[in-house]
């Protein structure tokens, strides 16, 4: 992996744990999701809003697979929530 690809590949990681901090943060202590689930979520969110269709897609099928174990309002709730906070963070970088 060259060094770029290294570089971004931290920053995203960095992006991610801010975003699961303040997820955390944001009054929503219940989650019902396994923290592997949840970091998926907001990774598939992230890659989502700034990628392409498919990337939107993809978090499209994450999001029902996870509304049949936990149900569409917790799931849509938590989307919504990390797809402001990722918003805030792309506003607060510029």
């Amino acid at each position: 992996m060259g060094w770029k690809a290294e570089a971004r590949r931290i920053y995203e990681n960095r992006v991610i744990d801010d975003a699961l901090d303040r997820l955390r943060g944001a009054g929503l202590k219940d989650i019902p999701l396994s923290q592997s689930e949840l970091r998926t979520l907001a990774v598939r969110t992230r890659q989502a809003i700034f990628g392409s269709p498919h990337k939107r897609q993809r978090l499209d099928r994450y999001k029902q697979h996870l509304a049949k174990n936990y149900g569409p309002d917790v799931v849509s709730r938590l989307s919504l929530t990390l797809e402001e906070i990722n918003n805030q963070i792309a506003y607060e970088e510029k």
